[in-house]
Formats: C-alpha cells, structure tokens, sequence
C-alpha cells in the first residue's frame, strides 16, 4: 500500500471517529433514564463521561495501529504564549457579545448535581472534545499537509464553534471558532493534546468564574 493509499485510510479512520462521536451525542439523549437525567441536572455529567470514556477507548486503539495523536511535549513558553492568547480572547468577548440564556440556568439544580456540572466543564468535557476535534477531525486532514492541512484547521474550528449550539448570538460564534483556531495551532505546535486540553480546560474555568460571579 503506497504512502495516499495510507493517509487516505488514516483520514477515513479518524472522520468515521469524529461522525460516530457525532451520532453517539444524540444517542445517549434517548436513553430510557435521559429525561430523568435532564430533570435532575446528571444529564451533562453522564452524557459526557460515556462519550468520554468511549472516544478515549477509541484513541488508545487509533494509537496501537501506530497512528499520530501523541499527548505532545509543550514547553512552559506555548503554554505562555498560547494561554495568555486564550486568556485575552475569552475575556474579551463578553464585551462584544450579550449574556447566553443558558447560563443563568447551567448550576440551578441540587449541590452534588451541580458539582458534577461543574466536574464536566472543568475537565471531562474539554478531554473529550480536544480527542474528538483536535484529535480525530484535526488529524484527518492535518495528514496531508499543504492547504489541505489549512482548510483541516478552519474546518475543525467551524464545527467546534457549530456544535456548542447553546451559544445563539454571533459574536460568540465567531469567538468559538477562533479559540477552535488556537487550539488546533496548541496541537500542531506542541504535537500533542496536552496543550489545547489545558487551554481548553483554562476557557471552561474562566467561564465558570464567571458563572459563580455573576458576571454574564
């Protein structure tokens, strides 16, 4: 098999990951105990823990057949440059942008409901999604190089930014897709996960400060 007929497989591997991702997300919504789930405030938590523990499954068996999505080596300058990047995006945008509905409603359930909404922001849900996005969708154009590679990147962002669907106003659109810009560049630069995890879990927390303070 020649060197296209491998990065055309790869490619095809990693974009059924991401689809199949895709659909498990709707999936889990009509489980029997789903709307009871959403009545409580669990839905989150469970949600992303099986999409978790599945596409995490998936990425150590990608990994055996001696595919590239390594956890990386940044060093303490990407996490400088890219977090303060980060950082300065994620502030700024609620300057620009109106509160989201959503928020003032994201931790009004019981106190353990909440903190497993608050252990899913902070953590379970930014590991899943760099896996899925700046792991499987990344890499399948990434692969090829060139401007291939380039439209990989906007690609990628685009439907990080698509699936928050809880975000409604444009600007937030727009700011999504460039922290999906960023951490697509985190994983090519440190050649890892990693980074964009970290600068991923840093956008959730400044998020949730904000949520606890009121500020949004």
């Amino acid at each position: 098999m020649d060197d296209s007929q491998d990065k055309l497989g790869n490619s095809l591997i990693c974009l059924g990951l991401f689809f199949l991702w895709f659909m498990v997300s709707f999936a889990v919504a009509l489980f029997p105990a789903a709307k009871l789930l959403i009545e409580n405030g669990y839905d989150v938590f469970v949600f992303h823990v099986i999409e978790t523990l599945l596409m995490g499954y998936l990425l150590l068996r990608y990994r055996q057949l001696g595919l590239d999505v390594h956890v990386g080596s940044p060093d303490r300058g990407m996490f400088l440059h890219f977090g303060l990047a980060i950082v300065g995006l994620t502030c700024i945008t609620p300057f620009f942008a109106p509160p989201e509905a959503w928020v003032s409603g994201f931790l009004n359930y019981s106190s353990t409901a909440d903190m497993t909404r608050i252990l899913t922001l902070l953590v379970i849900a930014p590991i899943c999604e760099e896996i899925v996005f700046r792991g499987f969708l990344l890499q399948a154009f990434w692969l090829w190089g060139g401007n291939v590679a380039k439209i990989g990147i906007a690609i990628s962002a685009g439907l990080f930014a698509m699936v928050h669907w809880q975000y409604t106003d444009p600007i937030s659109f727009v700011s999504l897709f460039m922290s999906g810009v960023l951490l697509a560049y985190a994983r090519i630069k440190s050649n890892g996960l990693l980074l964009p995890v970290t600068l991923h879990m840093l956008i959730n927390g400044i998020g949730l400060l904000a949520i606890l303070t009121g500020n949004v």
